[in-house]
């Protein structure tokens, strides 16, 4: 008898559970209405004003989760976003809604009155900027008498943006070398006009190969013709292209003495063709005199690679004339130089760091 009432039990429980388990979902209640609050609300051109749609059932229930569409009917005096955020553009009259599948709020009429901002006046902390750094503006806005308009939500003007742009904030970002003119609007009222140099970013690129072979050929030992070639590239348009039939030194003097102080390596890269191997073994000139100092790092170049070699100019040379083992004065350097065996090579982008 026990193990009978046992078995009815787990055959009712059995049962239940395939009942509520074959039992469908509660389908999601329709929208039957949308309700648009506030209602007749204003604000001053510029200003801003949320709006909070709530969905009902036809029972008057609110329905959550509901996404909305929201329309300002007369955009030249309000629009408003995704989020049901309204901003006032000019001053009069535009009709909100609010939209979900193919019901429509009740309409709320936002009136846009105008600005007590009769002028503005933006000003930057400095005038000249670095390519990829940023600045904050400030606008001041202040009405007929004088007095200074808190929380005037002023659009922000760059009439050059593929040199400087400036989001909502006034926050400009450099982004090419060039000149910008930033200002301020907020209705009717337009600021001041304040310009903006942006200058190009610092290189420490010492050969670019962009216009010649900026003097590099072969010194001392070495047969080579240097001509500047645009078949390989990673800086700008074109290359060095070195085509070497006998080993030697090549590289060129710079044009003027230059000051490395405080770099640690030169940088550069190549290409290295199917037949072309190479030492790392370089010279730095120092001083007016061009005193030799050479080293030779222990690495090497294979042929067909295209890399980036990085030489520690920290190490110690040997310089010539006198002869001795030292380290370089950086802040003196007139040339630089790499012994190169014979072969074809594409060299880039020289630079100290």
């Amino acid at each position: 008898m026990i193990k009978n009432v046992a078995r009815m039990s787990s055959l009712v429980l059995t049962g239940a559970l395939i009942l509520a388990a074959c039992t469908p979902a509660a389908p999601k209640p329709e929208v039957a209405s949308i309700v648009l609050t506030p209602d007749a609300p204003k604000i001053t051109v510029g200003g801003t004003q949320p709006f909070t749609a709530v969905a009902k059932d036809k029972d008057g229930k609110t329905i959550s989760g509901v996404s909305f569409a929201y329309t300002s009917s007369d955009t030249s005096k309000a629009t408003i976003n995704g989020s049901g955020v309204a901003t006032g553009v000019g001053v009069g009259t535009s009709k909100i809604t609010a939209k979900a599948g193919s019901k429509t709020s009740n309409e709320v009429t936002l009136t846009v009155e105008a600005s007590p901002v009769t002028s503005i006046q933006v000003s930057a902390p400095v005038a000249t900027v670095e390519e990829g750094k940023t600045i904050a503006f400030t606008a001041v806005s202040k009405d007929k008498d004088g007095q200074v308009v808190a929380d005037a939500n002023v659009q922000w003007i760059s009439d050059n943006a593929a040199v400087a742009t400036v989001d909502a904030n006034g926050l400009l970002t450099a982004v090419k070398a060039g000149t910008a003119n930033i200002s301020a609007k907020l209705g009717d009222v337009t600021s001041n006009t304040v310009a903006v140099t942006v200058t190009p970013k610092p290189t420490n690129t010492v050969f670019d190969f962009e216009s010649d072979a900026q003097g590099w050929g072969p010194v001392t030992a070495g047969t080579a013709t240097a001509v500047s070639s645009a078949e390989y590239a990673t800086s700008g348009t074109k290359s060095l292209k070195l085509t070497i039939s006998a080993e030697g030194w090549m590289g060129a003097d710079f044009a003027e003495l230059k000051d490395f102080t405080g770099k640690t390596k030169i940088v550069y890269d190549i290409k290295t063709t199917d037949a072309a191997t190479n030492t790392m073994t370089f010279v730095l000139k120092e001083g007016d005199q061009g005193r030799w100092c050479e080293t030779k790092p222990d690495s090497w170049l294979n042929a067909g690679e295209t890399q980036t070699v990085t030489l520690d100019v920290t190490v110690n040379f040997q310089c010539y004339d006198p002869p001795e083992t030292r380290k370089v004065n950086l802040a003196q350097v007139k040339g630089f130089y790499l012994y190169m065996k014979a072969g074809t090579f594409y060299i880039d982008n020289v630079r100290f760091e």
